[in-house]
């Protein structure tokens, strides 16, 4: 039998079932699931609702290319036009935080030609070979570099290092609003308002990573709407 090759540390737990905000491990003990698969299932498991989509999709057709067009998908872009500003035209959907920011950083040196990516001290956005190269943390770099090249952390929230550091060779700036796996630091007002003017005064894309902020978590859907 094949052995799984471990992601993260065994904790030594089987959950064998879940609903709502419970999961319980093959004894039978009940746990507060406040992990909720990396924030993912904040909706709690087994939402009836959830379920019963999910079932009538899969007995209707279970994948497609997007090269087809689909009733259930067309649905679901209508209910995310009411939650995504206006200023906004397009959205792309991927399979996880990570393939997001690495999209993003494609889309942004694709888009200006440039080629320089700016990040912040403590950031977390993932471990893809792209994602890592705008995560702060050694220990989730070590024995991959050299990752990207042209990506350069600042201070989060330095004034004078955005203002010194955002260019006229910046393709993004990518910032978590509030970082999680960073220690919960909040970005100040103050750190927003020239992160976004230095990116449209320099022609760079400024790249707000939501994984932790986003769908109603701080009292708005987005926390840039704030």
């Amino acid at each position: 039998m094949l052995k799984y090759l471990m992601f993260y540390e065994d904790r030594g737990i089987e959950i064998s079932y879940a609903e709502g905000q419970y999961v319980w491990d093959s004894n039978g003990k009940k746990y507060l699931d406040m992990h909720t698969g990396h924030g993912v299932a904040f909706l709690g498991h087994r939402h009836p609702h959830i379920v019963k989509s999910i079932v009538e999709q899969l007995n209707r057709v279970s994948i497609l290319s997007t090269a087809f067009r689909h009733r259930v998908r067309d649905e679901m872009l209508d209910v995310l036009s009411k939650i995504v500003p206006n200023k906004f035209e397009y959205v792309y959907l991927l399979n996880s935080g990570s393939e997001a920011v690495d999209f993003s950083l494609k889309v942004a040196r694709k888009v200006t030609g440039k080629k320089k990516i700016i990040y912040f001290t403590n950031s977390f956005h993932g471990r893809t070979f792209g994602a890592l190269s705008v995560t702060a943390n050694s220990k989730y770099r070590k024995g991959f570099e050299p990752l990207l090249p042209e990506t350069y952390q600042l201070r989060y929230n330095d004034l004078s290092e955005v203002d010194k550091n955002i260019d006229d060779n910046t393709a993004a700036v990518i910032v978590e609003l509030i970082q999680g796996e960073g220690g919960v630091n909040i970005a100040t007002k103050e750190f927003v308002s020239i992160l976004r003017e230095k990116s449209v005064e320099k022609g760079a894309i400024l790249v707000v990573d939501e994984i932790q902020t986003g769908f109603g978590r701080t009292g708005t859907i987005w926390l840039f709407e704030q």
